[in-house]
């Protein structure tokens, strides 16, 4: 009976061996590949403020508002249910609460200029 090779890898990690270990000369006027070309690199995280993107981000969930305004998840459902945060601002997506970026922000700047603390009601 023959002993047959195993089946062959396909997996990153054996590629990336197999890619590494064939040197090839540069090409004339072909800038070379920098060493860790190969690596299987995760995508840079976009800039975000107070957990909420910067840039074209106009709804947040309740964990992003939680993160945004630095208060608990369960306050902010508190706040909800007790009229805290105004209607405007909440948005009805089928079951889930989305929060208008721009509505929170002036609410926020009225509780600034009114200067009265905003309580949960926990």
């Amino acid at each position: 009976m023959k002993n047959f090779p195993a089946p062959f890898d396909l997996s990153i990690a054996a590629q990336t061996k197999r890619l590494d270990a064939v040197s090839r000369p540069p090409l004339p006027g072909v800038p070379a590949l920098p060493s860790n070309f190969y690596e299987v690199r995760k995508e840079e995280p976009q800039a975000v403020l107070g957990g909420v993107q910067k840039v074209g981000k106009r709804l947040m969930n309740v964990g992003e508002l939680s993160n945004y305004l630095s208060i608990p998840v369960g306050s902010i459902y508190t706040m909800v249910s007790l009229g805290k945060i105004p209607i405007s601002a909440i948005v009805h997506i089928g079951r889930a609460l989305r929060f208008d970026l721009a509505e929170i922000d002036a609410w926020v700047n009225r509780q600034k200029a009114s200067e009265e603390p905003v309580r949960s009601g926990v």
